[in-house]
């Protein structure tokens, strides 16, 4: 076939639809099924946009993204290497609607419009009625259903490797030149999205060679068109790159890491499947009869999905750098791994005459796994109770102090206070621990000090103190114990591990950050999970002492 000929049939009637009558019915239905899923995905995740404490890199976002934006770059891109547009999408999102919803929403678009994308895409490298299925299991997988709220940029990360996908097709398909430099656009700013775009990039390229049956030479200046056009948009990356790499010492020291003791290839398979455990083998089968059969149909499609699940992973397990490895990173190969295993089900169907009803099996199994983990994750999420815990500390002339408590995972009780100040942006608040990062903030306890001594100087009138723990069920029942014996204070239950503090009647300022004193030694027991505790005790005691030039404790 020469240049500028009529291209092959559509892939999407070569795959699920069977029959040309079958061809129109999914025709019809694919973009309903596709909209479907994307109502799944909100009914799934919405839930979570208000009852997730803060995430701990959430706060990096509320930190520097109301920068004025020529700040905002530098200090993202030039000086810490990390990729801006979901900082520039928040920059807005941030001042209107604002709150927490500013913070999580956009995450929540992004991953709505991505499940409507990968059903598009998955029409294009498989088949129609692959394509519906994909979305649906995309809509409900675990991992994409928490990162749907999670205030950073990987629904968007997602959202923009489905989008370079679709116009890479396009151009595979068309082979016009206008198409080809769109996609290699498109691909180069990924690394304006994530600074781990470079690892997926080609798999985005590579799609438009799959989707076509052109031979390759035919398609060459067309990719020779792509590739420039993709290096001169992300050219300026090469600055950020060799920032990320003095920060993270990539190249040096041993493999990464990951949570749980696991390694980047045991968390990555629990991390893609719904279910986790022995239940991952069991979604995973399907997926190895998808890439066998795509490979004797379409090799060049079963290539990319395999390459494209496979090399991430494989990747982040040999790399040596500074850091740990989280599931998250591995996010985008969530949709040729889920088209591989909708192909899969197909194929078991076709072996017994009825794809469709398999494919409709295979699929509600696995959808049905992944919402009952979703519904948990809910459920869990509202146990905490942060939604009573905004109730619990709207108080009359509140100042609100803050929070802290045991460690627990990636939803620090230091950042509780943050949370609350989302939900009301009009509370008075006294930042004693003003850093995104405690622990690696080394002025974090110079500059609480600073914030303390600055309100014992500065403010007029009276207020009652609000102050947030959270920790073991043991720890809240001994602090309610010994707060009872503190003058002027009651405490209150948002849940079974969060307590919330509150002064009874307004008081001025130094007898507040006296109060303040009592109340954190009511919690502190002197362990290595009360350093920050501590910490907060020491600053206002040396505020209290009018120390305004001598210096603040060290932080623990």
């Amino acid at each position: 076939m020469t240049r500028g000929s009529a291209p092959n049939p559509p892939i999407e009637l070569q795959g699920s639809a069977w029959t040309e009558e079958g061809a129109r019915g999914w025709r019809l239905s694919a973009p309903v099924g596709w909209l479907a899923a994307a109502v799944l995905t909100l009914i799934l995740s919405a839930p979570l946009v208000r009852a997730q404490p803060l995430h701990i890199d959430e706060p990096n976002i509320l930190e520097f993204a109301p920068h004025p934006l020529p700040v905002l770059v530098r200090d993202i891109f030039v000086q810490r290497g990390g990729a801006p547009l979901q900082f520039l999408v928040e920059h807005f999102t941030l001042r209107w609607p604002g709150g927490i919803e500013g913070l999580r929403v956009p995450s929540l678009l992004f991953a709505l419009l991505a499940v409507v994308l990968a059903g598009a895409w998955g029409s294009r490298l498989v088949g129609l009625g692959e394509s519906v299925v994909l979305a649906f299991l995309l809509a409900s997988a675990p991992l994409a259903v928490d990162l749907a709220t999670f205030g950073r940029m990987y629904a968007l990360f997602l959202f923009a490797i489905l989008g370079a996908s679709a116009l890479a097709l396009r151009a595979g398909t068309t082979n016009r030149r206008p198409d080809w430099v769109l996609a290699g656009a498109a691909a180069g700013a990924l690394v304006y999205v994530h600074p781990i775009a470079p690892l997926y990039a080609p798999f985005v390229l590579a799609g438009s060679v799959a989707v076509t049956e052109r031979s390759l030479r035919t398609l060459v200046p067309g990719l020779r068109a792509a590739l420039i056009a993709a290096g001169v948009v992300a050219a300026p990356y090469l600055w950020a790159l060799a920032v990320l790499t003095r920060r993270y010492d990539v190249g040096t020291g041993s493999a990464l890491g990951s949570t749980g003791d696991r390694s980047v290839i045991e968390e990555s398979v629990l991390g893609l499947t719904p279910g986790g455990g022995a239940f991952a083998v069991v979604a995973l089968a399907p997926a190895v009869v998808g890439f066998v059969s795509l490979h004797r149909r379409r090799p060049r499609v079963a290539l990319l999905l395999g390459l494209w699940v496979l090399v991430p992973i494989v990747f982040f397990s040999v790399i040596p750098a500074n850091t740990r490895f989280f599931v998250r990173y591995v996010v985008t190969t969530l949709p040729p791994l889920l088209l591989l295993v909708a192909a899969g089900a197909f194929a078991l169907g076709r072996l017994v005459g009825r794809p469709a009803l398999v494919g409709a099996v295979v699929t509600t199994i696995l959808v049905a796994v992944g919402i009952f983990e979703d519904v948990s994750r809910v459920q869990k999420a509202q146990a905490v109770g942060v939604a009573e815990l905004v109730s619990l500390s709207a108080i009359p002339q509140a100042l609100l102090f803050s929070s802290t408590g045991s460690p627990i995972a990636d939803r620090p009780a230091e950042h509780l206070d943050t949370y609350v100040a989302l939900r009301r942006p009009h509370m008075r608040r006294l930042e004693e621990l003003p850093s995104i990062n405690p622990p690696f903030d080394p002025t974090v306890t110079e500059r609480g000090r600073a914030a303390v001594s600055a309100y014992l100087r500065d403010a007029t009138g009276t207020a009652r103190g609000v102050w947030i723990f959270r920790g073991p069920v043991h720890r809240v029942v001994h602090a309610e114990r010994l707060l009872a014996q503190v003058a002027g204070v009651e405490s209150a239950r948002a849940s079974k591990t969060l307590l919330v503090v509150r002064s009874t009647a307004p008081l001025p300022p130094r007898d507040l950050i006296e109060q303040a004193v009592h109340v954190r030694r009511a919690w502190s027991i002197g362990s290595r999970s009360d350093r920050w505790v501590d910490a907060l005790i020491a600053i206002d005691r040396v505020a209290l002492a009018g120390t305004g030039d001598r210096q603040a404790p060290s932080p623990p």
